[in-house]
């Protein structure tokens, strides 16, 4: 038979395992091109690939060139597999350089994150 402190202390844990996903964040794990990245040639899309599903009508994906211009992007769209890739296509192949990502996600359970990147296109 279980004391009373451990019997308490399995209930404890098991209350908390059940709400941590309503504590959680969109985090962002996986970038593409990523964080820092040199890549040979212009990227298709920037896709990034986050740990909570996301509300497609408030995260964003922005893009600046070396010299701070904004670089023309298509719309970023929630994936239709999953509701935590966030994608956005540049509207024209872009130059080597470096590139600025800087992107804002909306968690499904209403929770703002943010957060940027660099990553360079090869000459």
């Amino acid at each position: 038979m279980l004391s009373r402190s451990r019997t308490t202390a399995v209930t404890l844990v098991a209350i908390l395992g059940m709400s941590s996903s309503a504590w959680a964040h969109a985090h962002l794990e996986i970038a593409e091109p990523g964080k820092d990245s040199a890549i040979p040639s212009s990227p298709t899309a920037i896709t990034l690939n986050f740990s909570e599903g996301l509300e497609p009508s408030f995260s964003s994906i922005s893009l600046t060139d070396e010299s701070g211009v904004a670089v023309p992007l298509g719309p970023a769209t929630v994936s239709d597999d999953t509701d935590t890739r966030l994608t956005a296509a540049p509207a024209t192949p872009l130059k080597p350089g470096k590139y600025h990502v800087t992107w804002r996600a909306l968690s499904k359970d209403g929770h703002r994150t943010a957060g940027s990147f660099d990553f360079s296109v090869m000459p």
